[in-house]
């Protein structure tokens, strides 16, 4: 039979699925291009070689921890 508390889990996955997927939106199609214009190409390069390897660490990291889920 059907619980409501796995209905409960199963709500709770799909929304920390959509906040995963906005936050990789967000900081490939948000962060980038705001950085860029704001600070120029040549300020906005080395911010960004040192931002992308955190960013996609930790979207490997949360990635792997919902998937497990």
């Amino acid at each position: 039979m059907y619980h409501l508390t796995e209905a409960y889990l199963l709500a709770s996955l799909i929304c920390i699925i959509a906040a995963y997927l906005g936050a990789l939106l967000f900081g490939a199609g948000g962060v980038a291009p705001l950085m860029v214009r704001t600070l120029g190409e040549e300020l906005a390069g080395p911010l960004l070689r040192a931002y992308w390897p955190r960013f996609h660490g930790f979207a490997v990291a949360a990635g792997t921890v919902i998937m497990l889920c």
